[in-house]
Protein backbone atom coordinates (compact mmCIF):
# COMPACT_ATOMS: atom_id res chain seq x y z
CA UNK A 1 0.00 0.00 0.00
CA UNK A 2 1.26 3.48 -0.87
CA UNK A 3 2.29 5.54 2.15
CA UNK A 4 0.24 8.72 1.67
CA UNK A 5 1.64 10.18 4.89
CA UNK A 6 5.10 10.09 3.33
CA UNK A 7 3.74 11.78 0.19
CA UNK A 8 2.14 14.56 2.22
CA UNK A 9 5.33 15.09 4.20
CA UNK A 10 7.45 15.17 1.06
CA UNK A 11 5.30 17.76 -0.71
CA UNK A 12 5.09 19.79 2.49
CA UNK A 13 8.89 19.90 2.69
CA UNK A 14 9.10 21.00 -0.95
CA UNK A 15 6.60 23.82 -0.38
CA UNK A 16 8.42 24.97 2.73
CA UNK A 17 11.68 25.02 0.78
CA UNK A 18 9.91 27.07 -1.91
CA UNK A 19 9.11 29.77 0.64
CA UNK A 20 5.68 28.88 2.01
CA UNK A 21 4.94 30.58 5.34
CA UNK A 22 2.85 27.57 6.28
CA UNK A 23 1.47 24.40 4.68
CA UNK A 24 -1.97 23.10 5.60
CA UNK A 25 -3.73 19.86 4.66
CA UNK A 26 -7.42 20.18 3.80
CA UNK A 27 -10.20 17.88 2.62
CA UNK A 28 -10.78 14.19 3.14
CA UNK A 29 -7.19 13.41 4.14
CA UNK A 30 -7.34 16.05 6.88
CA UNK A 31 -10.60 14.53 8.16
CA UNK A 32 -9.32 10.96 7.92
CA UNK A 33 -12.11 10.13 5.45
CA UNK A 34 -10.10 9.58 2.28
CA UNK A 35 -11.10 6.97 -0.26
CA UNK A 36 -9.12 5.19 -2.94
CA UNK A 37 -9.90 8.10 -5.29
CA UNK A 38 -9.40 11.07 -2.96
CA UNK A 39 -6.89 13.73 -3.91
CA UNK A 40 -4.50 15.32 -1.45
CA UNK A 41 -5.40 19.00 -0.93
CA UNK A 42 -2.53 21.16 0.32
CA UNK A 43 -2.63 24.91 0.86
CA UNK A 44 0.61 26.87 0.95
CA UNK A 45 0.37 30.29 2.57
CA UNK A 46 2.37 32.70 0.46
CA UNK A 47 2.83 33.53 -3.19
CA UNK A 48 3.12 30.82 -5.80
CA UNK A 49 1.35 29.13 -8.68
CA UNK A 50 -1.42 26.58 -8.25
CA UNK A 51 -0.38 23.18 -9.51
CA UNK A 52 -1.42 19.56 -9.73
CA UNK A 53 0.99 16.67 -9.29
CA UNK A 54 0.69 12.91 -9.59
CA UNK A 55 2.53 11.37 -6.65
CA UNK A 56 2.48 7.75 -5.52
CA UNK A 57 -0.80 7.01 -7.28
CA UNK A 58 -2.53 10.12 -5.90
CA UNK A 59 -3.53 13.45 -7.39
CA UNK A 60 -1.97 16.21 -5.30
CA UNK A 61 -3.68 19.61 -5.49
CA UNK A 62 -1.43 22.45 -4.33
CA UNK A 63 -2.90 25.93 -3.95
CA UNK A 64 -1.01 29.07 -2.90
CA UNK A 65 -2.86 31.83 -1.05
CA UNK A 66 -1.40 34.82 0.83
CA UNK A 67 -2.34 34.69 4.52
CA UNK A 68 -4.21 37.99 4.29
CA UNK A 69 -6.37 36.62 1.45
CA UNK A 70 -7.14 33.48 3.45
CA UNK A 71 -8.24 35.68 6.36
CA UNK A 72 -10.43 37.81 4.09
CA UNK A 73 -12.39 34.69 3.11
CA UNK A 74 -13.85 34.64 6.63
CA UNK A 75 -15.82 37.80 5.79
CA UNK A 76 -16.60 37.05 2.13
CA UNK A 77 -20.09 35.55 1.65
CA UNK A 78 -18.96 33.79 -1.51
CA UNK A 79 -16.12 31.98 0.28
CA UNK A 80 -17.04 31.70 3.94
CA UNK A 81 -19.09 28.48 3.76
CA UNK A 82 -16.12 26.52 2.48
CA UNK A 83 -13.35 28.48 4.21
CA UNK A 84 -14.47 28.41 7.84
CA UNK A 85 -15.33 24.74 8.08
CA UNK A 86 -12.35 23.83 5.90
CA UNK A 87 -9.98 25.59 8.31
CA UNK A 88 -11.68 24.05 11.32
CA UNK A 89 -11.03 20.56 9.97
CA UNK A 90 -7.59 21.27 8.49
CA UNK A 91 -4.34 19.69 9.67
CA UNK A 92 -1.37 22.03 9.92
CA UNK A 93 1.76 20.50 8.41
CA UNK A 94 4.30 23.32 8.63
CA UNK A 95 3.86 26.57 10.53
CA UNK A 96 7.07 28.03 11.96
CA UNK A 97 5.62 31.53 12.47
CA UNK A 98 2.21 30.40 13.74
CA UNK A 99 0.25 32.10 10.96
CA UNK A 100 -1.75 28.98 10.08
CA UNK A 101 -2.48 28.29 13.75
CA UNK A 102 -3.79 31.84 14.06
CA UNK A 103 -6.10 31.35 11.08
CA UNK A 104 -7.36 28.07 12.46
CA UNK A 105 -8.11 29.66 15.84
CA UNK A 106 -10.07 32.37 14.04
CA UNK A 107 -12.06 29.72 12.18
CA UNK A 108 -12.80 27.79 15.37
CA UNK A 109 -14.03 30.96 17.08
CA UNK A 110 -15.90 32.23 14.01
CA UNK A 111 -19.68 32.70 14.02
CA UNK A 112 -22.10 34.18 11.52
CA UNK A 113 -22.09 37.32 13.66
CA UNK A 114 -18.71 38.07 12.06
CA UNK A 115 -20.51 38.52 8.76
CA UNK A 116 -22.75 41.57 8.57
CA UNK A 117 -26.29 40.17 8.06
CA UNK A 118 -27.07 43.01 5.70
CA UNK A 119 -24.00 42.27 3.61
CA UNK A 120 -24.81 38.55 3.50
CA UNK A 121 -28.41 39.18 2.45
CA UNK A 122 -27.30 41.76 -0.12
CA UNK A 123 -24.91 39.22 -1.62
CA UNK A 124 -27.68 36.63 -1.83
CA UNK A 125 -29.98 39.15 -3.53
CA UNK A 126 -27.32 40.20 -6.06
CA UNK A 127 -26.55 36.61 -6.94
CA UNK A 128 -30.22 35.68 -7.40
CA UNK A 129 -30.81 38.74 -9.60
CA UNK A 130 -27.72 37.84 -11.61
CA UNK A 131 -28.89 34.26 -12.13
CA UNK A 132 -32.16 35.58 -13.53
CA UNK A 133 -30.27 36.05 -16.80
CA UNK A 134 -29.49 32.33 -16.86
CA UNK A 135 -33.20 31.59 -16.44
CA UNK A 136 -34.02 33.75 -19.46
CA UNK A 137 -31.28 32.06 -21.49
CA UNK A 138 -32.41 28.57 -20.50
CA UNK A 139 -36.05 29.22 -21.42
CA UNK A 140 -35.00 30.73 -24.76
CA UNK A 141 -32.73 27.79 -25.53
CA UNK A 142 -35.51 25.31 -24.79
CA UNK A 143 -37.99 27.17 -26.98
CA UNK A 144 -35.46 27.29 -29.83
CA UNK A 145 -34.54 23.60 -29.35
CA UNK A 146 -30.89 24.51 -28.75
CA UNK A 147 -30.37 21.70 -26.30
CA UNK A 148 -26.61 22.02 -25.88
CA UNK A 149 -27.05 25.65 -24.81
CA UNK A 150 -29.96 24.63 -22.59
CA UNK A 151 -27.83 21.99 -20.89
CA UNK A 152 -25.12 24.55 -20.20
CA UNK A 153 -27.59 27.05 -18.69
CA UNK A 154 -29.26 24.31 -16.64
CA UNK A 155 -25.85 23.41 -15.22
CA UNK A 156 -25.09 27.02 -14.33
CA UNK A 157 -28.24 27.11 -12.20
CA UNK A 158 -27.72 23.70 -10.62
CA UNK A 159 -24.10 24.41 -9.71
CA UNK A 160 -24.54 27.96 -8.41
CA UNK A 161 -27.84 27.94 -6.53
CA UNK A 162 -26.74 25.72 -3.60
CA UNK A 163 -23.91 28.08 -2.69
CA UNK A 164 -26.32 31.00 -2.61
CA UNK A 165 -28.79 29.06 -0.49
CA UNK A 166 -25.99 28.11 1.92
CA UNK A 167 -25.42 31.79 2.69
CA UNK A 168 -29.14 32.46 2.95
CA UNK A 169 -29.38 29.67 5.56
CA UNK A 170 -25.98 30.34 7.15
CA UNK A 171 -24.56 26.90 6.39
CA UNK A 172 -20.87 25.99 6.66
CA UNK A 173 -20.07 23.08 4.38
CA UNK A 174 -16.30 23.00 3.98
CA UNK A 175 -16.35 20.95 0.78
CA UNK A 176 -18.69 21.09 -2.19
CA UNK A 177 -18.98 17.32 -1.82
CA UNK A 178 -21.21 18.06 1.18
CA UNK A 179 -22.98 21.13 -0.15
CA UNK A 180 -25.69 19.45 -2.26
CA UNK A 181 -26.85 17.17 0.57
CA UNK A 182 -26.73 19.89 3.23
CA UNK A 183 -28.85 22.29 1.17
CA UNK A 184 -31.33 19.53 0.33
CA UNK A 185 -31.73 18.68 4.01
CA UNK A 186 -32.15 22.34 4.92
CA UNK A 187 -34.75 23.18 2.26
CA UNK A 188 -36.67 19.93 2.41
CA UNK A 189 -38.41 17.51 0.01
CA UNK A 190 -39.37 19.97 -2.74
CA UNK A 191 -35.76 21.10 -3.19
CA UNK A 192 -34.37 17.59 -2.80
CA UNK A 193 -36.68 16.24 -5.50
CA UNK A 194 -36.04 19.11 -7.93
CA UNK A 195 -32.28 18.89 -7.40
CA UNK A 196 -32.27 15.16 -8.10
CA UNK A 197 -34.34 15.65 -11.26
CA UNK A 198 -32.21 18.58 -12.43
CA UNK A 199 -29.13 16.38 -12.08
CA UNK A 200 -30.80 13.58 -14.02
CA UNK A 201 -31.09 11.18 -11.08
CA UNK A 202 -34.86 10.68 -11.21
CA UNK A 203 -35.56 11.25 -14.90
CA UNK A 204 -34.10 10.48 -18.31
CA UNK A 205 -36.12 13.29 -19.92
CA UNK A 206 -33.69 16.08 -20.81
CA UNK A 207 -36.31 18.83 -20.89
CA UNK A 208 -37.56 17.69 -17.51
CA UNK A 209 -34.07 18.19 -16.05
CA UNK A 210 -34.18 21.77 -17.35
CA UNK A 211 -37.61 22.39 -15.87
CA UNK A 212 -36.35 21.02 -12.56
CA UNK A 213 -33.44 23.49 -12.63
CA UNK A 214 -35.97 26.29 -13.15
CA UNK A 215 -37.91 24.95 -10.18
CA UNK A 216 -34.74 25.19 -8.09
CA UNK A 217 -34.42 28.83 -9.07
CA UNK A 218 -38.02 29.55 -8.07
CA UNK A 219 -37.58 27.79 -4.72
CA UNK A 220 -34.36 29.68 -3.97
CA UNK A 221 -35.89 32.96 -5.10
CA UNK A 222 -38.91 32.53 -2.86
CA UNK A 223 -36.65 31.59 0.04
CA UNK A 224 -34.75 34.88 -0.26
CA UNK A 225 -37.76 37.19 -0.65
CA UNK A 226 -36.76 39.39 2.29
CA UNK A 227 -33.35 40.21 0.78
CA UNK A 228 -34.29 41.99 -2.47
CA UNK A 229 -34.42 45.68 -3.14
CA UNK A 230 -37.22 46.95 -5.38
CA UNK A 231 -35.33 46.51 -8.65
CA UNK A 232 -34.03 43.05 -7.75
CA UNK A 233 -37.54 42.00 -6.76
CA UNK A 234 -38.82 42.93 -10.21
CA UNK A 235 -36.01 41.06 -11.97
CA UNK A 236 -36.35 37.92 -9.86
CA UNK A 237 -40.14 37.96 -10.13
CA UNK A 238 -39.96 38.19 -13.93
CA UNK A 239 -37.54 35.27 -14.04
CA UNK A 240 -39.77 33.19 -11.75
CA UNK A 241 -42.86 33.95 -13.80
CA UNK A 242 -41.07 32.88 -16.96
CA UNK A 243 -39.70 29.74 -15.31
CA UNK A 244 -43.16 28.75 -14.12
CA UNK A 245 -44.58 28.86 -17.64
CA UNK A 246 -42.11 26.33 -19.08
Amino acid sequence: MTDNRATIDQVTAELAAAGAQAVVLFGSFARGQESAYSDIDLLALGHGEKRYDWRDERLVDVAWVPAEVARQQFTDPAAVGAAVRGWREARIQHDPSGVASSLQREALAWSWDRLDPGAADAWVAREMAGLAEEVFKLVAALEQRRFLAAAAQRNVLVLNLPGIVSVQHRLLYGSENRLWDMVAEELGPAWKDAQARAMGLNTLDFEETCRAALTLYRLAADDAQHAYDDQQRVIVSQACALAERV
